[in-house]
């Protein structure tokens, strides 16, 4: 008997029936994470036997007819429909994929929720529970979360996170709906992605610098691989200094329109002495002086101030790494003009 596939065997089985033209132009509607994480899968997948194809290719088939279903009809017409040719247990497990690919992710009711209240709730669930949780909230979100929660408790939330592959539907269901039940009165009216070190990365990049900091200790203690893999992801201001002179000149130009020259001098109050010149070098004359003239006449920054508008600065440099005017590296090494 043949073993149940996985999702992600399926997809990959999938695009490798299709053929290369037609699987191109579903590949490019994807994400990049979705991407690499599928050619992943596709690259160990050595053979594909018969049958495991013709499993792919009726699901596929059958979630399509569900879909065309439910917009002639809703969910009950599909249902109907799909009875009359599919065992009822078959039928459940596909009306089951189409909903939830129709309601997106089973935490957005948690989006406008506010921070506090929901890290108070939180903080009585296991780590796995709450790492499953931010996982599958906007970045941003998870973060305001992550913050308000036990700093004991932390580190391992985001190990977690990082470790993570596949929800359970049913896990998550019950989940979702104890959720539900426990923050009626204050949710708001209101992403399908889980966890992996790119979320930890991206959640790490949104908090103060001093928690990320104590965070990266604990995983460069406890699991420095996972540490490891998660730095060549993320990026801090003091990364700046990793950046090629030249294509800081050109970044900086940028980043002045963006947060203006008082905006940079505020960044300045929270940087060593070596990279605040290489900041300052980069920039035009004029630019220079005025930063400098700001910069002494700025009265005393709370930290977490500078930190936002580091975060902001950041933000442009990865604006223009992902348009690829800059190279942001994690290791010091920087590229050479020849």
């Amino acid at each position: 008997m043949m073993a149940p596939l996985s999702k992600p065997d399926m997809a990959a089985i999938l695009m490798i029936s299709l053929g290369e033209e037609k699987s191109s132009k579903v590949i490019e509607k994807l994400s990049e994470k979705s991407i690499n994480d599928l050619a992943l899968r596709i690259g160990k997948t050595k053979m594909v036997q018969a049958q495991e194809k013709l499993e792919v290719l009726r699901e596929c088939r059958m979630l399509m007819l569900a879909q065309e279903y439910i917009s002639q009809g809703g969910l009950p017409y599909a249902r109907s429909l799909l009875s009359k040719a599919l065992p009822e247990e078959r039928v459940d497990t596909i009306i089951d994929q189409v909903e939830r690919h129709i309601e997106g992710n089973p935490f957005d009711f948690m989006e406008k929720a506010p921070p506090d209240r929901v890290s108070e709730i939180l903080r009585t669930e296991h780590p796995q529970t709450i790492a499953l949780i931010l996982a599958n909230l906007s970045r941003p979100k998870a973060s305001e979360i992550l913050i308000l929660l036990p700093a004991e408790t932390r580190l391992d939330i985001i190990k977690r996170i990082a470790e993570m592959d596949e929800m359970k539907p049913e896990v998550v269901d019950l989940l979702k709906k104890s959720l539900k039940e426990q923050m009626k009165g204050f949710l708001g009216t209101a992403g399908d992605a889980i966890g992996g070190v790119e979320a930890v990365a991206e959640i790490l990049n949104l908090i103060p610098q001093a928690d990320e900091r104590a965070i990266t200790q604990g995983l460069q203690a406890e699991t420095p691989e996972m540490a490891e893999e998660i730095g060549k992801l993320m990026f801090t201001f003091d990364q700046i200094a990793n950046i090629n002179d030249r294509q800081l000149q050109e970044a900086l130009t940028t980043v002045i329109q963006e947060i203006g020259t008082e905006g940079v001098a505020i960044c300045l109050k929270l940087c060593d002495a070596d990279l605040k010149e290489k900041i300052l070098s980069s920039m035009s004359a004029n630019n220079k002086q005025e930063v400098i003239e700001l910069f002494d006449g700025l009265p005393p920054q709370l930290m977490k101030d500078v930190e936002v508008k580091q975060q902001e600065f950041i933000k442009v440099l990865k604006q223009l790494s992902d348009e690829g005017v800059i190279t942001i590296s994690a290791s010091g090494e920087q590229d050479a003009y020849i």
